[in-house]
């Protein structure tokens, strides 16, 4: 192939950029979209490790104490997944309440298993940003 015939050829070429699968949120206000697979591995572990610590300390009973530990046991969740500026932001100067997080968890839950219907539905993996930027 001439070195004429490889630009035409590079000029027709349709572009290929890797793209992060990510899952769009929109918590409190503030737009924010973690890496699918992240997120997967993050509510995977929270199924086995602090819905659990959760379950076990309200069944000790629901004193104010248990339900204070379950919050920060979900805080430490939200910080690690979000980052602690993210998480900061989304919360603000709010009291967190055990509500307030176990509302938050389900939301980023719902929206995880949303996403990766879409995917399954599609058949597909969905356009997202190129990771290359």
């Amino acid at each position: 192939m001439t070195a004429k015939e490889k630009s035409k050829s590079k000029a027709k070429a349709k572009p290929f950029r890797f793209r992060e699968n990510r899952v769009p949120l929109d918590m409190n206000g503030h737009i924010i979209a973690l890496p699918a697979e992240r997120l997967h591995e993050k509510i995977k572990s929270s199924t086995e490790n602090e819905i659990p610590a959760c379950s076990a300390l309200l069944q000790k009973g629901d004193t104010a104490e248990n339900v204070e530990e379950c919050t920060k046991i979900l805080e430490a969740w939200f910080e690690e997944l979000l980052g602690k500026t993210v998480y900061e932001k989304i919360f603000g100067d709010k009291k967190r309440t055990f509500f307030d997080c176990c509302d938050a968890y389900r939301y980023v839950c719902e929206a995880a298993r949303d996403y990766f219907a879409e995917i399954a539905e599609k058949g597909k993996v969905l356009p997202d940003e190129p990771s290359d930027k």
